[in-house]
């Protein structure tokens, strides 16, 4: 019986796919309990004249510009930290579906005693299987530091729109006491 790279013989027969994803992701389980507890997903912010960026220079915002600049910035970074948390928890269990891979692979070779320890993990580790789930855990971290890094801006940026408007707030406050 010839069996596909992908699907391993095993004592009771031929082994599925072993890199396929679980049929509802960690990260949708939680957010379907998040939703079932009451607390409402970010949604994602319009992006009614592009991405917000701070211009430069911030002094030329009007008052209300400023303001609504800060509003949306603060809702960008609500959605992106989301999206984060979500990242991180599909990298967490994409890393768990392959750690838990290569120590299957593990015992298999130790049951059928070939080969040293060495060669038992250079086995695990090149196994097709183990190499994808490699790969889709290295995208996953991957994404969730860009999206880290995305948030990690827009808070930069929330911080240089909060101290112009104290700014401002100070500059109107010493005109009116003047």
């Amino acid at each position: 019986m010839a069996v596909s790279p992908r699907k391993r013989p095993t004592k009771q027969g031929v082994r599925e796919d072993r890199t396929k994803t679980p049929p509802q992701s960690l990260a949708r389980e939680l957010m379907e309990r998040r939703r079932e507890s009451g607390i409402p997903e970010v949604g994602r912010p319009e992006l009614k004249g592009g991405f917000p960026e701070v211009p430069d220079p911030i002094t030329g915002l009007h008052d209300e510009g400023l303001s609504e600049l800060y509003t949306r910035m603060d809702a960008f970074a609500a959605f992106v930290q989301e999206q984060v948390a979500i990242a991180e928890v599909e990298a967490l269990d994409s890393h768990l579906r392959l750690k838990t891979l290569e120590s299957r692979l593990q015992l298999e070779a130790l049951e059928a005693t070939h080969g040293s320890a060495t060669q038992r993990k250079l086995e695990a580790f090149l196994d097709h299987d183990a190499v994808e789930l490699r790969q889709e855990d290295l995208r996953r971290r991957a994404e969730a530091k860009l999206l880290k890094s995305r948030l990690d801006g827009l808070e930069r940026s929330i911080r240089i729109l909060s101290r112009e408007q104290t700014r401002r707030e100070k500059v109107y406050e010493r005109r009116r006491n003047s």
